[in-house]
This record gives structure tokens, sequence and C-alpha cells, in this order.
């Protein structure tokens, strides 16, 4: 009998990424990381075989952290989604740059940090790799300046990633 591989997914104490746990709770060990502790564990106990992680995606260190538990717990990742986002809601001019800085951390830098971190596993395990995004990738949406750059290095980066990755069995 073989165990069942390991998917992990960011921003998984509500909404899209709560779901897709509740969707994969059969297929899959799950790693649910979120910033929202109370919200981990109030949705926690439905999971039969999952761990929960509370980590800042806006925080490199915090990331790492996670990478290095996440790598000591398993070799086996077949899935990982990179759903957890944050936006913002100010017309570029009158945007702090440390807002745009914090929506690319999260929207942006994370995801990357983290498919990078765990590349061995994911090679390894020949995993997917599913990241949320948005039209606002692809389409302005006013008030959203720094939202939509994220959004927009998000798939051009994992785009470029998709091609890079094919041949060692990864998709993305």
């Amino acid at each position: 009998m073989t165990s069942k591989q390991v998917a992990i997914i960011t921003g998984a104490a509500s909404g899209l990424g709560l779901e897709m746990a509740k969707q994969l709770a059969a297929c899959y060990r799950l790693f649910l990381v979120d910033v929202n502790r109370q919200q981990l564990e109030l949705h926690f106990d439905q999971f039969t075989d999952a761990r929960y992680f509370i980590c800042d995606l806006a925080d490199t260190a915090a990331i790492d952290q996670l990478i290095e538990q996440m790598t000591q717990l398993t070799p086996d990742i077949g899935l990982l989604i990179n759903n957890a986002g944050i936006t913002h809601r100010s017309l570029a001019q009158q945007t702090h740059l440390q807002v745009i800085e914090k929506v690319m951390r999260v929207d942006y830098f994370a995801p990357v940090q983290l498919t990078q971190g765990l590349l061995p596993l994911l090679v390894h395990s020949q995993a997917k790799v599913v990241n949320i995004s948005s039209m606002a990738g692809w389409m302005p949406v006013m008030a959203r300046a720094g939202y939509c750059a994220a959004k927009s290095a998000l798939h051009q980066y994992f785009e470029t990633f998709r091609a890079e990755m094919a041949p060692q069995g990864i998709k993305v």
C-alpha cells in the first residue's frame, strides 16, 4: 500500500483555499498554510490527514523556515497550490510603496520562493504546481495597480517555469 502524496495549499484557512482542501482531502495528505492561526484551527478538525503551518508569506525568513519544516516532514509532494493572496484598493498615485511591496511579496515573491525552495522535492515527485491568479494579471483594474502587477509577474514567471521544468516532469 502506498501512502498518499502531500498537497500544499497556501491561503488554506478560508475561501478558495479551504474549499480546495476539502476537495483534495480524500486523495492527498494536506499541508495547510495560512497566516491566520485562528481560522486554520477552526477548520482543521474536519481533516483526518493534515498538518497546518502558520506563515506570513510577506516574510522571506518565515518562508525559509516553512520550507525547512516541510522538507523535513516529507520527500513526497505531489501538488503545490500557491493560492494565498492579498490586494489593495487605492489609485496608483496614492498608494504607498510599502503597500505595493507587501502585495508583491505575498502574491508574487512568496509563490516563487516557495516553489524554488521546494524544487528538489517537486522534481523528485514530478509534482504539479498550481497558481491562483486573476484576470487582473492581464487587464488593468482601477485602484489595483500593485495587485495587477503582482498577478502579471506571477503569470509570466510561471509560464517560463512551466517550459523550463517540463522536461523534468513538473506540470504547471
